[in-house]
Parts: C-alpha cells; structure tokens; sequence
C-alpha cells in the first residue's frame, strides 16, 4: 500500500487534509497552500478537490472526491497526519474518520475537534497561525512533540 492512487505515500513525511469547498474563507485551503510552500519537503494531498485549476506547488497533490470509503481509508491510513484548516467546524467528521485510520490530527483550533481528538491524538492551533501549524508538522516528523501512534489512534476511537 506504499504506491496508490499515483502517490508515494512514503517517499516524503505526508500530510492529508479531506474536504470539499477547500477554496472557501471557512475551509481555509489557502492555509494547506502556504504551508506547503513553507515545507517543500513535505508532501501535502488534498482529498476532495472540485475540477477548478488552480496552481498548487510542486509538493501538493490535488484528489477529487472519493466516495469508496475504503479507498478514503487507505488514503487517511497512507498519510503520517491529517491537516484540518477549517475556521469552524461543528463535530468534524473527518477528525474521527482520520483517527480511526489511525491517523493523528493536527489543525486550527476551530470548536469539537479538539473535544474529539484530545491532547497526544491531536494537537491544535489558534485560526491562523501558520507558525503553529508549521511547527507541529515539523515535531511530529522529528518525535518531538507528543504524538500517539497508528493503532494507539485508532483503539482511542474504538473506545469512544
């Protein structure tokens, strides 16, 4: 499960935000796209992408929707940690979905994701600030901050 989907999802240390309206104020994927201008060794996949072109960095992989939710599963459990950027979010579908691939969170602090994945499965940020963002992703690649591991993720949510 290394290579699917054209993505080689160990070649670099992968981050995977999954969403729709991504270009929308309220799900902030110009913050994806800054982030991954601020770390080109980082590999950034969006899931859920409309056909809109738009120029993305050499380092970010565009997905349209996938609605095979084993497919979508293999896409969160491929990446090393799911990005959110969203200003507000309500329950956070894809906080949950995210850690029961196994998958830690890391985000702006935008209401239930932080309820749904606490301290060690997640670990957010004030709206908009990309210095945060940055680094934590960095941490999480060096083990430098507190990261619960793929099945430790995934027994939390199965607990819930």
């Amino acid at each position: 499960m290394n290579t699917f989907s054209g993505i080689n999802w160990k070649e670099k240390f992968t981050v995977i935000s999954v969403g729709s309206d991504f270009w929308s104020d309220l799900k902030g994927g110009k913050w994806i796209l800054k982030l991954a201008e601020r770390l080109p060794h980082v590999f950034f996949v969006m899931v859920g992408v409309d056909d809109r072109a738009i120029d993305v960095p050499a380092n970010v992989k565009l997905v349209r929707p996938i609605k095979d939710k084993n497919l979508l599963a293999d896409f969160y459990s491929a990446a090393d940690v799911t990005l959110l950027t969203s200003k507000q979010e309500t329950f956070s579908m894809v906080t949950a979905e995210s850690l029961a691939c196994g998958t830690p969170v890391i985000g702006f602090d935008s209401g239930a994701p932080k309820e749904v994945a606490p301290d060690g499965y997640g670990i957010f940020v004030s709206h908009g600030d990309i210095e945060g963002l940055e680094r934590c992703i960095e941490g999480h690649m060096n083990n430098s901050i507190n990261i619960k591991s793929p099945s430790e993720c995934s027994a939390f949510v199965r607990a819930m």
